[in-house]
C-alpha cells in the first residue's frame, strides 16, 4: 500500500498515515493519472486547481469517473490532503506556484 508507481516515477505513500486502505492509495494513483491523461498538468494550474478538477469529476461521476474504461476500480475515496501530499511527492510534476 505504501508505494505507487506512475510511469518511471515511484511515490512513497507510507508516511501518509491517513491512507488506511490500499483502495485509497489506488484512488490517489488513478487521480494523478486522470489529470495527466487530460493534459491538465500543464504548468499553468496550481495544485489547488488540480484538486478542484478531481473533486468535480468525482462529484459528477463518482470515483469510477477517474478510472480508464475497462480497468477495474476497487477504489476508496482519499481526502483532498492525501492527494495533495502525493502530488507533492511526484518530483517530475510541474505546477504553477
Amino acid at each position: 500500500m505504501g508505494t505507487v508507481f506512475l510511469g518511471r516515477d515511484t511515490m512513497d505513500l507510507a508516511t501518509l498515515e491517513q491512507l488506511v486502505d490500499p483502495a485509497q492509495a489506488r484512488a490517489v494513483a488513478v487521480a494523478l493519472i486522470w489529470v495527466a491523461d487530460r493534459g491538465l498538468v500543464d504548468g499553468m494550474r496550481t495544485v489547488r486547481e488540480l484538486l478542484g478538477l478531481i473533486e468535480v469529476e468525482v462529484a459528477q461521476r463518482g470515483l469510477e469517473g477517474l478510472v480508464p474504461e475497462g480497468v477495474p476500480g476497487d477504489l476508496a475515496l482519499p481526502r483532498r490532503q492525501e492527494i495533495a501530499a502525493a502530488i507533492n511527492r511526484l518530483r517530475t510534476l510541474r505546477v504553477k506556484s
